[in-house]
């Protein structure tokens, strides 16, 4: 079954209560403008079963205003642990933090450091 409206709406939607059961495997098309914070793990609070998240946001927004908006004041290590974050639905454990740093900090010497 493919749900499409705002993160809030679909939280929010007394009718949508059929799709809470853990048989009801989901697509999610979510239309903010900006991609809220941790929608995955937001969605499945609610609906266990989403398999499939995509962002189409209505409007004039370009995905490169959206991703630039959403990265604006960041690190590089808040980038990719929000990142890991939003795939996975939870934070990158204390083992995979400095991996991340590390990849960050390769990237900015240019280097491969394979």
């Amino acid at each position: 079954m493919r749900l499409r409206g705002t993160l809030e709406d679909l939280l929010a939607d007394a009718a949508l209560a059929e799709h809470e059961a853990e048989d009801a495997w989901l697509e999610v098309v979510l239309t903010d403008p900006l991609l809220p914070a941790r929608p995955m793990e937001r969605l499945r609070a609610r609906f266990p079963q989403v398999l499939v998240l995509q962002h189409a946001p209505e409007g004039e927004l370009s995905p490169a205003t959206v991703a630039r908006d959403r990265i604006r004041g960041r690190t590089d290590l808040q980038v990719l642990e929000a990142f890991v974050t939003d795939v996975r639905g939870e934070a990158p454990t204390g083992d995979e933090v400095p991996l991340l740093q590390g990849a960050a900090e390769s990237v900015h010497r240019g280097g491969d450091d394979g």
